[in-house]
């Protein structure tokens, strides 16, 4: 069985997580945990362990919202296991991406479609822009 976790700062996560569920249902299979200040990413970093040593024959998915964090960094660690698969900079077109396709393929075929499907839909819209050669306004 394929799992994932998304771990951020603050209700990131959380907030992910609803947004995920409002577009293609309960998830069952999606545990979220948030850092708050004055706490350590160690505090959730332990008890996500356990339960990969637990369910070692379940592959984990992690996403983290920021690369580099100190969520992003404590998740890391948790790369020494072959079933562990981490990816930061988390958005809601990744996360969906992955959740609707959790069971197809091989995990790292899903990682890379996701993550470059997340990376063409990054747009940059400006009024300015939208001019084509004559002048008139152009939407794509």
């Amino acid at each position: 069985m394929r799992k994932i976790i998304i771990a951020s700062h603050g209700d990131f996560s959380k907030g992910l997580l609803s947004s995920i569920e409002m577009i293609v249902g309960k998830q069952k299979n999606i545990k979220t945990y948030s850092l708050y200040p004055g706490e350590s990413p160690e505090r959730f970093s332990k008890e996500i362990e356990k339960e990969i040593l637990e369910n070692s024959e379940n592959e984990y998915i992690i996403l983290t919202d920021l690369l580099g964090g100190s969520v992003h960094t404590a998740m890391t660690a948790l790369c020494k296991y072959e079933n562990v698969h981490l990816l930061s900079g988390v958005s809601l077109n990744l996360a969906l991406e992955i959740v609707t396709n959790l069971y197809d393929d091989i995990v790292e075929e899903i990682i890379e479609e996701a993550m470059k499907l997340n990376f063409e839909q990054v747009t940059y819209i400006n009024l300015n822009k939208l001019k084509d050669d004559e002048g008139e306004e152009e939407l794509w």
